[in-house]
């Protein structure tokens, strides 16, 4: 499975850390949370950017979400999930035990995920495909995405937190056209 170290991977490996931890050093973020992704799958030592930047652009973005609370203790500046962080902490939480469950030897069958979501919902679109990247999900077509893991417990659990049941559609597929490539892709031998 291929992970892509986006500001999504920061930003859920920073929300892990701290909802597991409670309550961490602002200065304590950065460099633990860049050990974390480094150890990620699919993560490349040396592509191109600053990670302690990027991590704390990540933090302060999270603080703008209202997913994270900044506060000074003893003159730390430390850091701790709100209640809406912690809402979003258990629903990573929950994905990636899922997640974990459905990877298993390949039954022969593509799952494809397929949505339709308007252009004016631009930012919901960009969310959904991040988090099938995420999943180590791989791009057919443009709005089609497919992986050879059972994944409907996952798709359902993504309808219901975004809010999207019929804009996207979970597919189950015996044969895709030349998924030679596909197969290689995901590690499947024929």
């Amino acid at each position: 499975m291929k992970i892509k170290t986006s500001r999504a991977t920061f930003g859920k490996v920073i929300l892990s850390v701290i909802g597991v931890v409670g309550i961490v050093a602002l200065a304590a973020v950065a460099p633990n949370v860049v050990q974390l992704i480094a150890k990620l799958p699919g993560f490349k030592k040396g592509n191109g950017y600053n990670k302690k930047y990027h991590v704390n652009k990540t933090v302060e973005a999270l603080v703008k979400k209202g997913l994270l609370e900044k506060f000074k203790r003893e003159g730390n500046v430390l850091i701790r999930l709100t209640s809406a962080g912690e809402k979003e902490f258990s629903g990573a939480k929950l994905r990636d035990e899922i997640f974990q469950k459905q990877l298993s030897k390949w039954d022969g069958r593509w799952r494809l995920v397929i949505f339709d979501i308007k252009e004016e919902d631009k930012k919901l679109r960009e969310k959904i495909r991040n988090e099938l990247i995420q999943f180590g999900f791989e791009r057919l077509q443009n709005s089609v995405w497919v992986t050879p893991h059972d994944c409907e417990d996952l798709i359902m659990l993504l309808k219901a937190e975004f809010s999207i049941g019929k804009d996207v559609l979970y597919v189950l597929a015996d044969k895709i056209e030349n998924d030679g490539w596909l197969k290689r892709k995901f590690g499947i031998e024929d």
